[in-house]
Parts: C-alpha cells; sequence; structure tokens
C-alpha cells in the first residue's frame, strides 16, 4: 500500500468476501501485533473484537492502527478485570508503531 492511498473516505466494503486486500493486510497486521503481547492461555475463551476506522489514509495509518488497537485492548481487559471476570491483565507487554521515510543525503551535502 502506498501512502495516500484516498484523498476522500471511502465506505467499508459490507462483507468479508469482498474486502480489498489493503485492508486485510492492516487487520492481519494489527491482529499478529496484539497476539504477540497478549497471553492467550490467560485470556481464556474469550474473542475480543477492536474496531478501527480510518478517517483519512496516509503514511502512518498501519502505525496508528497498531497503536491505537491497543489501547482499546488494554482499555477493554481492564474492564474484564474491573468487572472480575479476569484475575489480572493477560498483557505480556506492550506494543506502539512509528512511521519513518527514507532519508537519502543529498549527493555533496554534509552530514
Amino acid at each position: 500500500m502506498l501512502p495516500r492511498s484516498t484523498h476522500t473516505r471511502t465506505d467499508r466494503e459490507a462483507g468479508a468476501a469482498s474486502r480489498a486486500a489493503g485492508p486485510r493486510e492492516i487487520q492481519r497486521l494489527i491482529g499478529r501485533s496484539l497476539r504477540a503481547v497478549t497471553d492467550l492461555g490467560a485470556l481464556g475463551e474469550r474473542q475480543i473484537r477492536i474496531d478501527c476506522d480510518v478517517l483519512q489514509a496516509d503514511g502512518g495509518t498501519r502505525t496508528a492502527g497498531i497503536t491505537g488497537s491497543y489501547v482499546a485492548l488494554r482499555r477493554a481487559l481492564e474492564g474484564l478485570v474491573s468487572a472480575g471476570k479476569l484475575p489480572g491483565l493477560p498483557l505480556t507487554d506492550s506494543v506502539a508503531a512509528i512511521s519513518c521515510g527514507v532519508y537519502t543525503r543529498r549527493r555533496g551535502a554534509r552530514p
């Protein structure tokens, strides 16, 4: 996916079968990032769904999705702990993402 993939907000596709490759790629990336820091055994037989809307797609869409989804996951888990449904947070670590561009030094320029 390229930065600035859309200039206007596009509607989400209705069915999973009609989803484009871009949203699926981001969905898998976010899912892997969150599962990497979650003790799934301690979570038990629960499914947590996190919905992420991209208001304006640009170069930081994936990173914002990962960081925001982690915050949403943590808040959801804290709610389960405070309700007594989990004995403690089943998180093994935190996750956040950053985006950076490619820096090319101009020829003859000083570092």
